[in-house]
């Protein structure tokens, strides 16, 4: 991951630019976020990490405490403009959105009722297209644990992730801070959001922060 700075126009209100971010980004989570540590943050980020709701009927064997939830989570990875054609996809884009997809899978099949996987397929943010998966099931296992079984995820932790975390650790020049991690609406312990905080940027002063990376595989072009 890496950063640039640019100057934030002038007169521009950090709503009204969310606002029209909404507009540009209909299947993203456009969010604003205020915090007295970070700053000043802006993304519209298109990929779920988990999705999390009730079930209408519990089953018996769960917990109180924990009861059954459908879950759902994406495996995104690959970029291509949307002036492209939908199968107009790489084997290095394919190869990339393959790695997440088997992260997820294997993170979830041994403890996941009802594991089921969709097709491949592209969704839009903006400018660009992803390739993606949806992968869903059931669980009562509680939120902390779901989600520490998926983050990070390797197209933003890479894989094998221990590796390549502590190798990012070493050449990545700056912090990452608040780009990369996850967040969304929690409504309670049995449902929430989560979206991995990508398309991000970060107002400090006059500049724009803007937060960036890339899936990097063998088949990858520097340029």
């Amino acid at each position: 991951a890496r950063s640039e700075a640019h100057l934030w126009p002038v007169g521009l209100h950090p709503v009204d630019f969310v606002e029209r971010l909404c507009i540009d980004y209909p299947q993203a989570f456009v969010n604003l976020i205020l915090h007295p540590v970070w700053g000043l943050w802006i993304g519209a980020t298109p990929e779920l990490l988990l999705e999390m709701e009730p079930m209408e009927i519990n089953n018996p064997a769960s917990s109180e405490s924990h009861p059954l939830r459908r879950l759902r989570s994406m495996a995104l990875a690959g970029t291509l403009p949307v002036q492209g054609k939908s199968d107009d996809w790489g084997e290095k884009e394919i190869r990339e959105q393959q790695v997440v997809d088997d992260y997820i899978a294997r993170s979830w099949k041994s403890r996941i009722r009802n594991f089921h996987r969709s097709e491949r397929s592209s969704i839009y943010a903006g400018p660009v297209q992803h390739l993606h998966t949806l992968l869903e099931g059931e669980s009562d296992l509680p939120m902390e644990e779901l989600v520490g079984q998926l983050h990070p995820t390797p197209a933003v932790g890479g894989w094998p992730k221990d590796a390549s975390l502590n190798v990012m650790s070493e050449i990545e020049r700056g912090s990452r801070q608040l780009y990369g991690g996850f967040m969304g609406p929690v409504e309670s312990p049995d449902e929430a959001r989560l979206f991995v905080n990508l398309r991000t940027l970060q107002i400090r002063g006059e500049q724009a922060h803007l937060h960036m990376g890339c899936g990097i595989l063998g088949g990858s072009e520097p340029n």
